[in-house]
Order: C-alpha cells, then sequence, then structure tokens
C-alpha cells in the first residue's frame, strides 16, 4: 500500500504543488550576533 501511495504523490500535480519542501541540503550554521546586549 505505500509503494501504491508513494507512486500517486509521485504523479500527483497537486501534491507536488503542496508539498512540504525539506529537501533543500542542509548548511553550515553561524552565529549571529544580536545589536541589542
Amino acid at each position: 500500500m505505500q509503494e501504491g501511495s508513494k507512486e500517486h504523490v509521485k504523479k500527483c500535480d497537486k501534491c507536488q504543488w503542496h508539498a512540504d519542501m525539506h529537501l533543500a541540503p542542509p548548511h553550515e550554521l553561524k552565529s549571529l550576533s544580536s545589536p541589542w546586549p
């Protein structure tokens, strides 16, 4: 059943448009200094 669902999502245009976009590659975190103490 999961394989069928995965194939449906890959082919479904609405699923692609409304999907969460958490596929960006991770980047190194950088420290930010605050202008307020």
